[in-house]
């Protein structure tokens, strides 16, 4: 029988010192950084993008919320702001300029990205009145959605 070290002995484990922790410490940083990482919303009607698009951001220890509408967006607003938005231009019920149009009319400023499949030079090319941070074609390019999502959040340095 194994002498009893405050269950530091395990069976098949002849060490009488207690287990150490092997976990690389940027394991344990990366945790922490996904923790306090900038909350990423995305609203997209098209499942594949949320999925893609979270996949991603997450990949970049981003925190994402994904919302299927701009309504389901709205709803869930209660629940706090994102500190930037990804919204889609083409959208059932409300576009993408309606629904930042709503938040800028009902007082909440997130800094927002604009995305869309559609190759419409006047969406693309719109005046900065409309206050998003960038307006972006799909498919998107890595470099140009972390460049925008930086300035979108005020982080100067590069995520991607």
């Amino acid at each position: 029988k194994a002498p009893e070290h405050g269950g530091a002995l395990e069976a098949g484990n002849q060490s009488r010192w207690p287990k150490v922790d092997t976990t690389d410490s940027r394991q344990r940083a990366g945790f922490l950084v996904a923790e306090t990482s900038p909350c990423i919303a995305i609203v997209d009607d098209d499942p594949a993008v949320l999925r893609a698009l979270s996949r991603l951001l997450r990949s970049r220890a981003f925190r994402v919320t994904t919302y299927g509408s701009g309504q389901e967006f709205l709803a869930a607003l209660p629940n706090g702001l994102p500190e930037c938005l990804i919204i889609d231009f083409q959208m059932p019920d409300m576009n993408g300029l309606e629904l930042q149009q709503h938040l800028i009319r009902n007082g909440t400023t997130v800094p927002a990205i604009l995305i869309t499949a559609h190759g419409d030079a006047a969406i693309l090319s719109r005046p900065a009145q409309d206050s998003f941070v960038a307006r972006l074609r799909k498919p998107l390019h890595d470099e140009a959605l972390f460049s925008a999502i930086n300035r979108a959040i005020g982080n100067p340095n590069d995520v991607g």
